[in-house]
């Protein structure tokens, strides 16, 4: 029994080699015949991609020079020499369905009179030199059809007795005329044709010129008109200049005039300036000690000693109550008053802009800033209209600097988009009036200064 287990186990084994053996046989020529069959398709297409570029067309420079702007267009580098192509034979012939080979351009160019070996560019230029040349021939030709019209004309009146039958000069001159008139019709033929030519390769430089130009002219209007504005203000200050060159160069130190006498216990005084000096009832001023302490805001603060109002005025002085006294200071005879918006002799001219705490509530409105502007109307200043720096302002009054708002949320409703819009805006305008009228020099005053240059107090 044990031997012929053994026997059977063997005889499985050996055929189990045996299949496996043929299996993997059989497996070795299925796959021998595949690499061969891979291998004749490998070499077929090998074959055919020579016709379309070798090894060596790849590595040359225009291959690599051409590949990066092949992968730009999203073209294999096929399609988009096939592409330049079509442009290059739509140029030559309008036609994008004709192949731009050899034979094409070359075609092309002999029907535009390009000789062999020659460029499109050298017939240009022959052209352009053939013109020029063919240009002073028939500028000599038209001199000398000048002299032969004159002897034509003279040839005319010596035959005149002749019977009406021309004369041998009047014919040789009139067959000389003719065919300089040919000559001169084939001139202007071929300088025609130039022309055209030229005018066609200037055209394309001409508009960029334009553009250019456009580009500089509207750089100039820019500069034109800042440079009209300051000459505007040049000249305002030229004329302010001329009638006050005998005052302070200070506005605000202007002296309007002075205490002639003060009455009883100080509240009512007598002022040297009257009708006569465009003075109105209802005027205020700051006294000041003299024409020099105005300017000494560091150690007696903006106001003056006192405020004054104007309330009777007549030819030559004026009366006024005191609304303000500072103690300890009172007001003296010889003492200086001073309004920025009153002068006798000028009129002066402001700019009103921003919000205003006249009342000193804590809140500035621009209902407020409407009680300076109506306040300087009754002094005798006049008022812009316009919230704009122009070269006549004297003064530019300015309120409260509003604040810079901040960026609503990408949520923001609509009216909370265009609150935020107008907020910046105004920053805008006033940074805008507060820059140019340091540029142009013109003063500025707060609230407080121009109460303090007023004598303002309510």
């Amino acid at each position: 029994m044990a031997t012929r287990s053994a026997s059977t186990g063997v005889l499985v084994t050996l055929v189990t080699f045996v299949i496996t053996t043929v299996a993997l046989l059989v497996l070795s020529v299925v796959l021998f015949s595949n690499v061969q069959s891979a291998e004749k398709d490998l070499k077929a297409f090998k074959e055919k991609m020579k016709s379309v570029a070798t090894d060596a067309d790849l590595n040359a420079d225009d291959a690599k020079t051409l590949a990066p702007a092949a992968q730009a267009s999203g073209k294999t580098m096929v399609a988009y020499l096939m592409e330049l192509n079509r442009q290059a034979g739509a140029q030559i012939t309008g036609d994008r369905s004709k192949i731009a080979d050899d034979k094409m351009i070359t075609d092309a160019a002999k029907q535009m009179g390009v000789s062999d070996g020659g460029t499109i560019r050298m017939l240009v230029t022959e052209l352009k030199n053939k013109s020029d040349s063919q240009a002073k021939e028939l500028e000599g030709l038209n001199a000398g059809m000048k002299d032969l019209t004159a002897q034509l004309e003279a040839a005319s009146k010596a035959s005149a007795g002749a019977q009406g039958q021309p004369s041998e000069a009047m014919t040789k001159a009139m067959a000389t005329l003719e065919s300089l008139n040919k000559v001169a019709d084939e001139y202007r033929a071929d300088s025609e044709q130039v022309r055209k030519t030229l005018d066609e390769a200037k055209r394309e430089f001409d508009q960029r010129m334009s553009q250019a130009k456009s580009s500089q002219e509207a750089e100039i209007g820019s500069l034109k008109s800042a440079n009209a504005r300051l000459e505007t203000r040049l000249n305002e200050a030229g004329k302010k200049l001329s009638q006050f060159e005998t005052k302070p160069s200070d506005p605000s130190s202007i002296v309007d005039g002075r205490v002639l006498e003060v009455i009883g216990d100080g509240e009512t005084i007598f002022l040297d300036i009257g009708r006569r000096d465009r003075l109105q009832p209802g005027t205020t001023f700051e006294v000041f000690e003299s024409a020099e302490s105005i300017r000494s805001t560091d150690e007696q603060g903006l106001r003056g000693k006192a405020s004054i109002q104007v309330m009777k005025v007549g030819d030559d002085t004026s009366t006024a109550r005191v609304t303000r006294a500072t103690p300890g200071r009172p007001i003296l005879r010889g003492d200086v008053i001073t309004n920025a918006v009153y002068s006798p002799k000028h009129v002066y001219r402001f700019l009103v802009h921003g919000k205003f705490d006249v009342d000193n509530d804590g809140r500035s409105t621009d209902d407020e800033a409407n009680v300076i502007r109506n306040r300087i109307r009754s002094w005798g200043g006049v008022v812009a209209a316009e919230d704009r720096v122009t070269g006549d302002l004297d003064f530019i009054v300015l309120g409260m600097q509003p604040r810079r708002p901040i960026a609503p949320p990408a949520t923001a409703k609509q009216e909370e988009l265009e609150a935020y819009q107008r907020a910046q805006t105004t920053c805008d305008l006033y940074e805008t009036i507060q820059r140019e009228a340091k540029e142009a020099k013109i003063p500025i005053l707060n609230l407080n200064r121009f109460q303090a240059l007023t004598g303002m107090n309510d």
